[in-house]
């Protein structure tokens, strides 16, 4: 089932795209396209024939060979130049300049992409691929997000959604080491995401009703000024290289409640500490990523009785658990990731809590050294604890962990994957 999603206001996307020429007496045979990403944070929608997005080459440039096929778009918008299809239109490399499907010449300077009344694209989601199959028995639900280009689907995100209880299992994604070569990208409006059929009910005002949640559970005497609930992206913006797969992780389907000083503190340490990870070491080109959640969190109430927290009916849960799988193909290296989601427990009951139900061995100190890991400040409870653990399912005791771990290097035929370790060049 395809569902387009559209926005408010207007915005302006603008792209140079600067054909680099090598000199007659230098070239050998024809020449590839090269288009330069330096000039501008923001582009239209470049795919490949495949419709991956493009490998950037050193230099921050994408590189297209001669005969080579892209497709340039601007979903939910128009492109300055007339005649261009929103689509996608067909750019084919011929000797270092771009011809469209009639082999006619197409102009790529300046070329701005203007969103419509929009201040983000149009966005595809699909759900009848029968070749992802999601874990659990939360009625899980796999969705596809991306965009559709040429008739094809070019996508950025895979979400796995437990429809019963309303929350992301998780979302999967892939974070390259160009993600923080593009900065300036301006993201949507304050507090606005979107939502496609996967998500049922008035969710709308879930977030901004976490107060009134509460006070039925009675529990409202932990929401205040400086602690409370807000959307917590699985794949955050950050973690995603082009502007277009940027703007699709502001999906209500990609979030679950999380603890604002604990989405801004430890959690977004990790976050950026795995971004560094990919972008500034030997490590390949990229690493496949799961952000998920797991089990439900519990206040006591005045009576001292622990209480389960959904913010609506019975659905939309707070996450006990945050966990981040990260696996570095290149090298066989990888991690499990787990932040606790209630800023109101001891460590010493956390601490505990993990090696009898999460995991046997914390793994977070003999890698604390590795990277940017050494900032996450396990010494205060409103920061979030973290731990870590190994890709080693024999070591992983929650069930539905294991079992994604498994599936996830089965996808990749290993089993034999190393924890991460500063590596000496």
């Amino acid at each position: 089932m395809l569902k387009k999603i559209s926005f408010t206001s207007a915005s302006v996307a603008v792209f140079l795209l600067i054909v680099t020429y090598i000199p007659e007496n230098v070239a050998q045979g024809p020449r590839s396209c090269t288009i330069d990403l330096s000039t501008s944070a923001f582009s239209f929608l470049i795919v490949d024939a495949n419709y991956q997005f493009p490998k950037v080459q050193e230099g921050n440039y994408i590189d297209v060979s001669h005969m080579a096929v892209t497709y340039w778009a601007c979903p939910g918008g128009q492109f300055s130049t007339p005649g261009y299809n929103v689509n996608g239109q067909v750019a084919k490399c011929i000797d270092s300049d771009y011809l469209n499907g009639q082999s006619k010449p197409i102009t790529y300077k300046n070329l701005t992409c203007t969103l419509i009344d929009k201040t983000r694209p149009d966005l595809a989601e699909i759900y009848s691929n029968p070749d992802i199959q999601c874990e659990g028995d939360s009625y899980p639900r796999s969705v596809e997000v991306g965009y559709n280009i040429n008739r094809a689907f070019a996508r950025v995100l895979v979400i796995c959604y437990q429809m019963d209880e309303g929350i992301p299992l998780y979302t999967k994604y892939t974070i390259t080491k160009w993600t923080r070569l593009l900065e300036d990208y301006q993201p949507p409006p304050s507090n606005y995401f979107f939502a496609g059929d996967l998500i049922s009910g008035d969710v709308t005002h879930v977030y901004s009703d976490v107060k009134a949640a509460f006070q039925e559970l009675g529990v409202s005497q932990y929401i205040n000024e400086t602690y409370f609930l807000q959307r917590g992206q699985l794949a955050s913006s950050d973690e995603l290289f082009y502007p277009f797969q940027k703007d699709a992780t502001y999906n209500l389907a990609n979030v679950a409640p999380q603890w604002n000083t604990f989405d801004e503190s430890n959690w977004h340490i990790l976050e950026q500490a795995v971004i560094d990870l990919v972008a500034n070491e030997d490590v390949g080109d990229n690493a496949t990523v799961l952000t998920g959640t797991l089990k439900v969190a519990t206040l006591n109430d005045q009576n001292g009785v622990p209480v389960e927290l959904y913010l609506q009916d019975g659905r939309f849960p707070v996450p006990r658990w945050f966990w981040k799988m990260v696996y570095l193909p290149d090298l066989q290296f990888g991690a499990i990731f787990f932040g606790y989601n209630n800023i109101y427990d001891s460590k010493i009951k956390v601490d505990a809590e993990f090696l009898k139900e999460i995991c046997t061995v914390d793994t977070l100190e003999s890698i604390r050294s590795s990277w940017s890991l050494q900032l996450i400040d396990n010494n205060v409870a409103t920061n979030g604890f973290i731990y870590a653990c190994a890709l080693k399912p024999d070591q992983i005791i929650e069930p539905l962990v294991r079992e994604i771990v498994t599936n996830t290097l089965d996808e990749f035929g290993t089993r034999n994957v190393e924890v991460f370790a500063k590596r000496t060049k």
